[in-house]
């Protein structure tokens, strides 16, 4: 038997570019999530460890006011990306 080759349209092509700059893209933000999850712990467990062993009650407020704003910025970033794939998804 004789095969043609498998060939595909240019169209095809730019849609399978398309979606593999997405699931790169996606990967990517993915990772720096998990980057920025894994700092957030880091970040709480030092805190923790802060709270328990400094007396000074002013720096243990100054701690637990840094340690919410970094979990505020942690939200909006994971909303952010959560967003942004959402549009591309529906693009």
């Amino acid at each position: 038997m004789n095969r043609k080759p498998n060939k595909t349209s240019a169209s095809s092509r730019n849609q399978n570019d398309t979606v593999n700059n997405i699931y790169k893209k996606e990967a990517h933000n993915l990772i720096i999530s998990a980057i920025i999850f894994f700092v957030f712990l880091v970040a709480l467990s030092i805190s923790i460890t802060f709270i328990v062993y400094v007396p000074d009650e002013m720096f243990k407020i100054i701690i637990l006011s840094a340690v919410s704003v970094f979990c505020l910025a942690l939200t909006v970033r994971v909303l952010f990306v959560e967003h942004k794939v959402r549009k591309m998804r529906k693009q």
